[in-house]
């Protein structure tokens, strides 16, 4: 069956919800992720209402969904509508929504507002087609993925178990392995600057979430000597090639350190500008206090390393491939020095086992450790109906080969062991840009991810 989007609706519908800058904050009442978020929520259950759904819902503020057909059986399509920061180094505003030479561009573009506007978009085209149901379809939105994923684990504790869902938040042909995700702060009390003679760090500061590669990293410094210090900085940037400036502030010095973002499960795709900066600190004359030690263990234990072998956690397996790991945060709080990092591990592995030996790893370096968040890896056979089914869709309307892949993202598939994969948006050797500055969406590619949705749910709830 054929299918025509309306695609002039479904761009300006997209560029809407671009523009609102849906960032988690403090919580407010009926608003647990904060009024921007919630914004984003109001947005698409009016979208739904205004294109004719009736059974739109939200869920306590912490979801919401639309949903058509009839079925006892549940097809759901998951996405979020909430964003990571939009960061540094955009060439247009970051919530514009602006168009250019054929792309949409703007955070959430790809991640995953324009997948979401996408999916609303093709039950419309099912419902209106009238198309049988014997499986209704759940078009769930999320408000705080990016986030730690309380709204998908609120809405599963009080509406029903979908029985098969797809989640359009990753890439193409499919995904039906998800690594493991371990965030785990560390933090030491011994970030104590004194007066003694060399460069003294009093503060340091990197990154906004961990599962975003920070793009800008600072450091706070003083000093007896600042000729010494603006040579050795320069020293290190002869040496190394990295971007890092140094100019003098009222309260001192202020070093800065310049990488790329990029999505923490692909941290090679980005240059993090925390390593950088822990790089060049290390290398400086620094006085003789506990934090220079701290700040050289951390550099000698993570400096540019990708995969956690300093810290003796590197490992693969044939289903998920191998751990990653991103120094995502770095942080001083008075005589507190912490960072926080982000690990994809295989499926083969435990979460918190790799927490347990890191904790060890670190107490010896006088870190204590503190578990933010274990998600354990997701897989899904390749024989499975679901697979097999959206595998045939993809080639049926791309004329590409399916196969099935694993990353080391985490989508709302997690959630639902054995019945829920990622299926889209990204094609293969297309620039993703998700958590980089610059995010997009080609306009025909929006056109052709609702196509493929709409392909996708009619399959799944109408055909088979």
């Amino acid at each position: 069956m054929t299918f025509s989007v309306p695609s002039d609706a479904l761009v300006q519908a997209t560029r809407a919800l671009i523009q609102i800058p849906s960032l988690q904050a403090d919580p407010a009442p009926g608003q647990p992720f904060g009024p921007a978020v919630d914004d984003a929520l109001q947005y698409m259950l009016s979208l739904a209402r205004s294109l004719g759904f009736s059974r739109v819902e939200n869920v306590d503020g912490y979801a919401g969904f639309v949903e058509i057909g009839q079925g006892e059986e549940e097809l759901a399509v998951l996405v979020h509508l909430d964003v990571v920061p939009a960061g540094q180094g955009w060439s247009v505003g970051p919530f514009s929504g602006d168009i250019r030479d054929g792309y949409l561009y703007g955070r959430g573009a790809v991640d995953d507002k324009g997948p979401a506007v996408a999916a609303l978009f093709a039950l419309k085209i099912l419902m209106d087609a009238g198309v049988p149901f014997h499986r209704r379809i759940r078009h769930i939105f999320g408000l705080n993925e990016e986030s730690g994923n309380a709204c998908i684990d609120h809405y599963l504790s009080v509406q029903p178990l979908p029985h098969l869902a797809f989640s359009p938040d990753a890439d193409y042909p499919l995904i039906n392995t998800e690594k493991g995700i371990l965030h785990i702060r560390f933090t030491s009390s011994s970030f104590s600057p004194d007066a003694g003679p060399g460069v003294r760090v009093r503060a340091l500061h990197a990154g906004e979430r961990p599962n975003v590669v920070p793009a800008a990293a600072s450091a706070q410094l003083d000093t007896n000597d600042p000729a010494a210090l603006q040579n050795a900085v320069n020293a290190y940037q002869h040496r190394t090639g990295h971007a890092v400036t140094l100019s003098e502030t009222p309260a001192g010095f202020l070093l800065q350190a310049h990488g790329k973002g990029a999505h923490a499960s692909m941290p090679e795709q980005g240059v993090n500008a925390a390593c950088i900066l822990l790089d060049c600190l290390a290398s400086l004359p620094l006085a003789p206090q506990a934090s220079s030690d701290a700040i050289r263990a951390l550099q000698q234990a993570i400096a540019f390393d990708l995969h956690g072998q300093s810290m003796h956690i590197d490992a693969q397996d044939a289903v998920s491939g191998r751990l990653t790991c991103n120094l995502g945060l770095l942080d001083t709080i008075g005589h507190a020095f912490s960072f926080t990092l982000d690990i994809r591990y295989p499926v083969s592995l435990d979460g918190a086992s790799l927490a347990g030996h890191l904790a060890r790893f670190w107490k010896t370096r006088g870190f204590t450790a503190s578990v933010l968040e274990d998600s354990p890896g997701h897989h899904v056979p390749a024989d499975h109906p679901l697979v097999q089914t959206l595998l045939r869709v993809y080639t049926e309307q791309t004329g590409l080969p399916g196969q099935c892949i694993a990353i080391g993202g985490g989508t709302y598939a997690r959630k639902l062991p054995g019945r829920a994969v990622a299926f889209g948006p990204v094609f293969p050797g297309m620039e993703a840009r998700m958590h980089m500055a610059d995010e997009r969406i080609a306009i025909d590619h929006l056109i052709r991810q609702c196509q493929i949705t709409a392909q996708a749910c009619y399959a799944l709830a109408c055909q088979s």
